[in-house]
């Protein structure tokens, strides 16, 4: 199943609205909380951390995230840190993105990240194919073009390791958004990981 709607074929806008607004034949009718002829002012302010243990098992509490896919609040791959952590082994689509940040100040980013066990017993079963790893991305036009920041493959995770990416200085930008995503993967219960 699939939808479609805001149909625009016409002159090219200004950065593409900078992925914050809507282009017209007027040029950009941009998104609440946005203005300028490409939309690239934001009328508002924005995090500038953002410190996450996933303890709640409903999804839709987590407001500093714009989207969450393919994952659960769950023990499916043990402990990571401490509790319960955020465990991506559903069909379709599997990403975690952040809501757009004031990242102009920060240094780095941290967490916790498991891809998999070594135990016949785990439920975090290993990926078995080179390109089931995680992309770390960063992005400053609402997500119309991602960089990559890192990419982790399954070896070297099978337990949980702390993971620190320095922001290089084209990361440090108001309204950037970060997502890490698992482009491929066998299907649900396959290719898991946590973190």
């Amino acid at each position: 199943m699939w939808a479609i709607d805001n149909v625009y074929i016409g002159p090219s806008c200004l950065k593409f609205c900078s992925g914050r607004g809507q282009c017209t034949r007027n040029g950009c009718k941009c998104d609440p909380g946005f203005s300028g002829p490409a939309c690239e002012l934001a009328s508002q302010t924005f995090p500038a951390f953002v410190s996450e243990s996933f303890l709640s098992p409903r999804l839709s509490s987590y407001h500093n995230f714009q989207s969450i896919r393919g994952a659960e609040v769950s023990f499916g791959c043990g402990v990571l840190a401490s509790g319960k952590a955020l465990v991506f082994s559903k069909d379709g689509r599997r990403h975690l993105v952040t809501s757009f940040l004031d990242s102009t100040q920060a240094r780095y980013l941290q967490f916790t990240l498991r891809l998999s066990s070594r135990s016949k017993l785990s439920t975090c079963k290993a990926p078995d194919q080179a390109g089931e790893g995680v992309l770390l991305h960063f992005s400053f036009d609402n997500g119309i073009t991602w960089k990559l920041l890192q990419h982790f493959s399954y070896r070297g995770f099978y337990e949980p390791r702390i993971v620190s990416v320095q922001l290089p200085d084209e990361a440090k930008k108001f309204g950037v958004q970060f997502r890490w995503w698992q482009p491929y993967h066998s299907g649900r219960g396959h290719d898991v990981c946590s973190g």
